[in-house]
This record gives C-alpha cells, structure tokens and sequence, in this order.
C-alpha cells in the first residue's frame, strides 16, 4: 500500500466524519429562519424552512460558502464564550475571569467549528469529483 494512498484515506475519514456539522448547521438555520419568519412576517414556517434548507445546500457548492462557514463559526464561537461566562460566573469567578475564559470558549468553539466545515467541505468536494 502506498503511503500517498493511506495518507488519502485517513484525510477522507477524518473529512466524512466531520461533515455532520454541515448538517446541523443547515437544520439550525432552516428551523430559525422559519420560525422568524413565522413570527415576524407571518410567513408559512414549513414553506419558509424547506426553501432556507435548499437554499443553503445550493450555497454550500458556491464560493460564498466560505463566508457562511465563518458566521456560522462566529454563531459558535458566541455560544462558547456565553456558555463558559455562564459556567465561570456560577462557580463563582470574578468578572475578569469571566470574560477571560468567555473569550477563550469563543476561540475554540470558533475554531473547532471552521476546522469541522473545511474538512466536511473537502469531503463534498471529494465526492463530487
């Protein structure tokens, strides 16, 4: 077996596994987004999440997906640090300890998520090919 080979096959089991964060990521918008617009405009929530879920996979194969990987990524990133602020704060951490590892939680939820949607993105792109 060739080295080039089994280097390509573990990237193409570490990128399938990391493509489920693709999937929540569009749940998660067309379920936000339809309820939004069911709230706000009084728009047909099924109507409105099953054409923001098309409309995001169609996305997902242009350029611009880079972009919504980032706000996606920023999205998580918010999550950890209000996840960790909260966690450090009812232990009772002072408030520079708070924000401290709030921003911490921020980078690495960040981070982590941009890595998943880069790998699930090169897994796509691997089997379109």
């Amino acid at each position: 077996m060739s080295n080039d080979f089994r280097k390509g096959l573990v990237n193409h089991e570490v990128n399938s596994s990391m493509l489920p964060i693709i999937g929540i990521e569009t749940l998660i918008f067309s379920v936000g987004s339809s309820y939004l617009a069911d709230t706000y405009l009084g728009w047909n929530w099924f109507a409105t999440g099953f054409i923001a879920f098309i409309v995001l996979l169609i996305l997902t194969f242009t350029p611009i997906y880079h972009l919504i990987g980032i706000l996606f990524s920023i999205g998580w990133g918010y999550l950890g640090y209000k996840v960790i602020s909260f966690i450090t704060a009812a232990t009772g951490g002072g408030t520079g300890l708070v924000i401290t590892l709030g921003i911490i939680g921020f980078i690495m939820a960040f981070l982590l998520t941009l890595g998943a949607r880069i790998g699930g993105k090169e897994y796509l792109d691997d089997i379109g090919n």
